[in-house]
């Protein structure tokens, strides 16, 4: 019996050690492995946001785990270790992938400080490698492992590679990739600024009329004396500065001014021009020097001619000239009275004798003043030269006459005449002629100059 009791108490013992240390082993379990939480409700599924086409940094065989717990919005992670396999920390920005191989397996992006993982995106997408959604996202016990992976770089570089991400930065040739490396290539390499600053116009062509390319800026004088190309070949494209509204520049390209006319100052004065078609001049106009008048000239008011004395014989006279002329050596006047009563119908002055030594041109002149007083309606009378008492001249302006009322009128007239006389003596009368029965008289001058 008492061997049964200290069996039974044997017994008893061993069962409750046994719990004990059943209770120790489950605690330590759970200290170091906590249960994870329940999975919270689903959120809302976000539009995938697109990070940029950052290229993360590989560090091959880096494997650790979280120091503590993280939810699926964290956006920074501790890890137990932050060193690689040569012992050096981890840093800039890194891929890593989370429970790689269960249901919250989760690839993500962070900025690394050896344990310390800061602006991580979460839930990277697992085709793009550049794009987070929150669906992709999970919540990690601490523990969970955390790996870097060569996903998001290999991503970013794919889609980079066939061109749907730009590159992040730029990129550069190493100092032994020379133009002439790049240029021996063959036409599908890529340039480098270098090359293309090297090449770039060497290989363009010259413009031409009828095609683009490149052209070689012309100075002023070159413009001015129409030089087509210059010392490159190239055609020759104006400058700016070569042209101007005002005259004061030398070698300039005319241009008009806001009232869309040249300054007067751009046309040579001293030049010779030859004026073809009509112009009128609406002010007054001075000219200064020689100027040929070839076709016929209207004027609106009377010229003003210089005082000078003319010099030659096709030059205009002013009216002072005229008046102050003198009558040449070789001419010859004399006087005439008429008084002629009813029924008389001519009358002939006293003749003037001339002698040439050639046959010359003579120019004949008269002043009258000639008077009907009485007789009948309609009469009138002239003025002729006789020429040797034969040949009658009329000369212009010598009629006088009275109206169909027989209205007495006092007549002043002049006229001039030229003609040609043979070479020995000739006389030269003045005659009047009236063509009514009435009385008439008449008084003046005439004058014969042999020219």
């Amino acid at each position: 019996m008492p061997q049964n009791i200290e069996g039974r108490k044997g017994e008893i013992l061993s069962s409750i050690v046994f719990a004990f240390a059943a209770v120790a082993i489950v605690s330590v379990w759970l200290l170091v492995y906590p249960p994870a939480s329940p999975e919270p409700a689903p959120e809302p599924v976000e539009e995938p946001q697109n990070i940029g086409a950052t290229i993360p940094k590989v560090i091959a065989l880096f494997e650790t785990s979280l120091a503590s717990k993280v939810t699926r919005t964290d956006t920074s992670m501790t890890l137990v270790s932050g060193t690689d396999k040569a012992g050096t920390a981890i840093s800039g920005t890194i891929g890593f992938i989370i429970d790689e191989g269960t249901a919250t397996e989760e690839f993500v992006m962070c900025t690394a400080s050896s344990t310390a993982l800061s602006g991580c995106s979460r839930g990277l997408n697992p085709v793009t490698g550049n794009t987070t959604s929150s669906a992709l996202a999970f919540e990690h016990r601490r523990g969970a492992s955390v790996k870097i992976t060569n996903f998001p770089s290999q991503g970013v570089l794919s889609r980079i590679l066939n061109g749907d991400e730009t590159l992040p930065n730029v990129l550069r040739y190493d100092a032994a990739v020379t133009t002439t490396t790049i240029n021996a290539s063959g036409s599908q390499a890529i340039a480098s600024k270098g090359y293309v600053d090297a090449v770039a116009f060497a290989g363009t062509p010259d413009a031409t009329e009828s095609g683009k390319g490149i052209f070689e800026a012309a100075t002023c004088a070159e413009l001015g004396t129409g030089t087509a190309t210059g010392s490159t070949a190239a055609l020759l494209a104006a400058q700016g500065k070569c042209f101007n509204s005002t005259s004061t520049a030398t070698t300039t390209v005319p241009v008009t001014k806001t009232n869309g006319k040249l300054e007067a100052g751009f046309i040579d004065g001293a030049g010779t021009y030859a004026w073809t078609g009509p112009h009128t001049f609406g002010a007054t106009t001075t000219l200064a020097s020689t100027t040929a008048f070839t076709g016929p000239v209207s004027f609106s008011q009377l010229p003003t001619a210089p005082t000078t004395t003319p010099t030659s014989t096709s030059q205009l006279v002013t009216l002072n000239y005229i008046q102050s002329l003198t009558l040449p050596s070789n001419h010859t006047t004399s006087t005439f009275t008429f008084v002629a009563g009813s029924g008389t119908r001519d009358a002939t002055s006293t003749a003037i004798t001339i002698n040439l030594s050639s046959q010359r041109t003579v120019l004949l002149g008269y002043n009258a003043t000639a008077d009907i007083t009485t007789g009948a309606a309609n009469e009138s009378g002239s003025f002729a030269f006789n020429i040797n008492a034969s040949t009658s001249i009329v000369t212009a302006g010598g009629t006088f006459e009275t109206d169909s009322s027989n209205i007495a009128f006092n007549y002043s007239m002049s006229g001039v005449t030229f003609t040609t006389l043979s070479a020995g003596t000739s006389t030269i009368a003045i005659r009047a002629v009236e063509s009514g029965a009435g009385e008439w008289s008449a008084t003046g001058s005439f004058f014969v100059i042999a020219l």
